[in-house]
């Protein structure tokens, strides 16, 4: 939007403007009203050039014009008398500012999408480069690097307000649902264009939040063929043992972790008809450090002559056949132990023998 003027400042009507995409080409026209005012509403974010002419006036083009994710920049136009023929070129130099709203909100473009080290590859994890931003250590992801639940990776503080109750668009549409909005989409980082937090003072436009709005632009195809594919990997030979698990002279717990995939964008007809597509697929295995009680050897042939408290003492294990009640103590039961605290092998369940497998054996002392 903006307002052509002449070099007295006064009003152009009537001027045809052009707004065209450098990367599609697709373009928009339009006129300037009786007080010289224009607008190019919705515009996709992306690199333009705003041309725009009158009769006794020279054409006037404008490039270097990037507009980002719910943009909206003003654009003033001065028009110098002159012959059709010749052409004023002004190249952008410095960021567009948005004049036109008093939200405050910060852009995390591709760029920084694509370089910043990003464990499990979510872009929404780095709405914490936003101020204003607080978050849960579950909000690193259910598993706490790739992002399988969405609940998590939407599980951020906006300006104070709740967690999860913020709002998420992907290119214009809502994309939360109606429990604690929580994204229902989680484009890749090959998809993502760029993402806006706004965080106060936002117009009456936006709603179903309480803290914030995460506004996500999507890449989309251009004139040019443009493809990618990538490979990122975690190994557990990179990484150092965990510290009790080397105490008790422990390898490190195997870990692969492979993500890749590829993009690629394209035009189906120049200027016109475009396509991006993506994939991005997962290979995650991860052994754990866990301090737990498994059963022994002899327990699980039933023998429990070794099995004994932390003091030292027996454990008993009964007959749960020989429950009686107890004649010393009307309303209460005993029971007869198993003879040398042994289980008889006719007593032991074959499903129970046969999921005593699935048990790895003790590899280290217990307590």
């Amino acid at each position: 939007m903006g307002r052509v003027t002449d070099p007295s400042g006064a009003a152009v009507a009537g001027a045809d403007l052009s707004v065209e995409n450098v990367e599609t080409g697709i373009s928009r026209r339009g006129k300037s009203t009786g007080a010289g005012a224009y607008a190019f509403p919705s515009l996709p974010p992306g690199n333009y050039r705003l041309t725009t002419s009158k009769e006794g006036f020279r054409p006037a083009a404008r490039t270097g014009i990037v507009l980002a994710v719910d943009q909206a920049a003003r654009i003033d136009i001065e028009l110098v008398v002159g012959a059709l023929t010749q052409e004023v070129q002004v190249t952008a130099a410095a960021p567009l500012l948005d004049q036109e709203s008093s939200a405050l909100g910060q852009i995390v473009d591709n760029r920084k999408i694509q370089n910043m080290p990003l464990n499990g590859r979510s872009a929404f994890r780095l709405v914490t480069l936003t101020p204003g931003i607080l978050t849960s250590p579950s909000s690193a992801g259910q598993f706490g690097d790739i992002p399988v639940n969405t609940n998590f990776d939407t599980n951020f503080s906006i300006n104070g307000g709740r967690q999860m109750s913020n709002e998420v668009q992907i290119d214009g549409v809502p994309s939360t649902t109606g429990q604690f909005n929580t994204i229902t989409t989680i484009p890749s980082i090959e998809a993502t264009q760029e993402f806006k937090v706004q965080s106060n003072n936002l117009s009456a436009e936006w709603g179903r939040f309480s803290g914030g709005v995460v506004n996500v632009s999507t890449r989309s195809g251009t004139n040019e063929w443009h493809g990618s594919i990538y490979e990122y990997v975690r190994n557990n030979v990179f990484d150092a043992n965990e510290f009790f698990n080397k105490t008790a002279g422990r390898e490190i717990p195997a870990f692969r972790m492979n993500q890749y995939g590829g993009a690629v964008g394209a035009p189906l007809s120049r200027n016109r008809t475009f396509f991006f597509t993506d994939y991005q697929g997962t290979r995650w295995r991860r052994g754990d450090v866990l301090r737990t009680a498994v059963p022994t050897a002899l327990q699980r042939q039933g023998n429990f002559t070794e099995t004994r408290t932390q003091t030292g003492a027996p454990v008993v294990i009964y007959d749960p056949l020989t429950t009686g009640p107890n004649p010393a103590q009307p309303g209460q039961s005993i029971r007869t132990p198993f003879a040398a605290n042994v289980l008889p092998p006719n007593r032991i369940d074959p499903i129970a023998r046969k999921l005593m497998e699935y048990y790895p054996p003790p590899n280290t002392a217990g307590d």
